[in-house]
């Protein structure tokens, strides 16, 4: 009998042991799910600084003549969203869809609308094609993944821009 309760005991032991390390690793999986890092950026340069690491986009963000940051939408929603997010692109539709977890952002070339999920939201300058690229506006997307007004940090000397 002892032995019996000895033997249950540890396959209690150990069955609790690997759900509490699945649990903690569930716990470090979320920690790296952040939705955005440190990313940094200079208007006119193709590099994309996220967390100290530099990225090279393919094209350079630049300021619309609204004054507007735009910037290459693959390149902006997968630094984000650490390449979770997925993008596509609709030509016969001129519209692009993103879709990261349970939110669907929904823009238009051309539009001052954007669709979060369905729901319209005005926009400050529309979505543009050049250099056959698809840009949008840095701060309008960042509100849509709702990162507020003060983690978007614009230094008009260094024409630089950092989300924090």
């Amino acid at each position: 009998m002892k032995k019996f309760l000895l033997s249950v005991m540890c396959f209690i032991s150990i069955i609790s042991c690997n759900v509490f390390a699945g649990e903690q690793n569930f716990d470090q999986l979320k920690d790296n799910n952040k939705l955005y890092k440190n990313i940094s950026l200079k208007i006119g340069s193709n590099i994309l600084s996220i967390e100290g690491t530099e990225n090279i986009m393919d094209s350079p963000a630049y300021i619309s003549n609204l004054g507007y940051t735009m910037m290459p939408v693959r390149s902006i929603v997968d630094a984000l969203t650490s390449k979770k997010a997925h993008v596509d692109w609709y030509p016969d539709k001129n519209k692009v869809i993103i879709i990261y977890e349970e939110k669907t952002i929904d823009l238009t070339i051309g539009s001052d609308i954007m669709y979060i999920n369905g729901i319209e939201y005005n926009i400050g300058t529309p979505a543009e094609i050049s250099k056959d690229r698809i840009f949008i506006p840095l701060r309008d997307l960042c509100h849509a993944f709702q990162i507020p007004n003060e983690n978007i940090i614009w230094d008009s000397v260094e024409q630089t821009v950092k989300i924090n």
